[in-house]
């Protein structure tokens, strides 16, 4: 099934709800008008609260492990926001990115 592809303009965070933000993008593809992203690029986290008991533990990145299995750019599957990602942070892994809002015109399977 065919999901909305994943821009620069969408609205992600980590699991905590700590802020997400691309930090790198394809110059060379856009979808709504906004580079779209793909498995390679990673997300930075900001002002995630998560702690624990001996002190904050914040969210620092968002890697992704799977796109689209059709579509690529630059030989790279393209995000969609049915792609597989894990928010890593002081504590290791800490659960899937909750992705907010995105562009709903272009999709990829």
């Amino acid at each position: 099934m065919a999901n909305p592809v994943l821009t620069s303009g969408a609205s992600m965070a980590c699991p905590h709800l700590g802020p997400a933000m691309e930090t790198t993008q394809s110059l060379r593809v856009r979808a709504s008008g906004q580079p779209i992203l793909t498995v390679s690029n990673s997300l930075a986290v900001t002002g995630c609260p998560f702690s624990l008991p001996s002190g904050p533990a914040p969210c620092a990145q968002v890697v992704w492990q799977m796109g689209s299995l059709r579509v690529r750019s630059a030989g790279e599957p393209v995000l969609t926001t049915g792609a597989q990602g894990i928010a890593i942070g002081a504590a290791g892994p800490q659960g899937p990115p909750q992705i907010q809002f995105t562009q709903l015109r272009v999709k990829a399977a």
